[in-house]
């Protein structure tokens, strides 16, 4: 951040991270929350930067044992602690970009906690960068931070966030002819691909209880893929009935972001 403190000019990217007490997002609970601001320019290149700043919070309800294997988080850690809700909401809603390794995880428990946030562009760094067309196998932050040389302590959320933070400054040229570029300038790119406004096909009135048929074209790269969706009356995705995109992660996490903007799936 510049001495005065001021946020630098440009667009705003929230990294982020939560771990939860489970994986149920309607029965258990976020138990940490990590955001960093990043601002970039123009170019995709940092400007600036705040954070990460995180917050515990107590869930309530005794831990299992294999949460605390996994985030190193136990129940005396948490007892009495309270995420500042006024301050993490007011730092994504200021985003103009939620970025997280696995956002369509993520998306969920920060959508259930902050409701004014559905609708948020969100991008993942896990599915919308093509890591294998880069020469890193595997997808898992770790692994990826590994090949690069780097090392990380997982699954505590602040240190997720630096460690993503970290990743998605380093320069390669890619595939082909392309470019030297940051992963973050590639992320950037995948998140600001157009896609089509997706058309509605209701079936399966009440009481039978009503479905919703999806079918979005996006654009990749020059070409155009399509995806098909049913939504059920739970307003869960049931299943995908197809996908004809390479980068079908990508496509269901971003069209999964979309849902709130359309009265149908709320």
């Amino acid at each position: 951040m510049p001495e005065d403190g001021v946020p630098p000019n440009g667009r705003c990217i929230a990294i982020l991270d939560t771990e939860t007490s489970g994986l149920n997002v309607q029965e258990d609970k976020l138990i940490e929350l990590a955001i960093l601001l990043v601002w970039v320019d123009d170019d995709g290149e940092i400007t600036g930067h705040m954070g990460p700043v995180s917050w515990l919070q107590d869930p309530g309800v005794e831990l299992e044992p294999e949460i605390t294997l996994i985030t190193g988080l136990a129940n005396h850690h948490l007892v009495g602690k309270q995420i500042d809700d006024t301050a993490a909401f007011g730092f994504l809603d200021r985003a103009d970009l939620l970025v997280a390794q696995n956002a369509k995880f993520d998306l969920a428990w920060i959508e259930q906690r902050y409701p004014g946030l559905k609708g948020k562009a969100w991008a993942c760094s896990c599915s919308e960068i093509n890591w294998l067309k880069l020469g890193y196998e595997g997808r898992s932050q770790q692994h990826l931070l590994w090949q690069h040389g780097w090392f990380t302590n997982a699954h505590r959320a602040e240190a997720d966030v630096w460690s993503l933070f970290w990743l998605l400054q380093q320069r390669q040229r890619g595939p082909g002819d392309s470019p030297v570029q940051s992963h973050l300038q590639r992320l950037l790119q995948a998140a600001d691909m157009p896609i089509f406004k997706p058309h509605f096909t209701i079936f399966n009135q009440p009481p039978n209880g009503w479905h919703l048929r999806m079918t979005a074209r996006l654009a990749f790269q020059d070409n155009f893929y399509e995806t098909t969706h049913i939504f059920g009356a739970d307003r869960h995705l049931l299943r995908r009935l197809s996908s004809l995109s390479p980068q079908h992660g990508a496509v269901h996490t971003r069209l999964w972001s979309l849902r709130s903007q359309f009265p149908a799936w709320r």
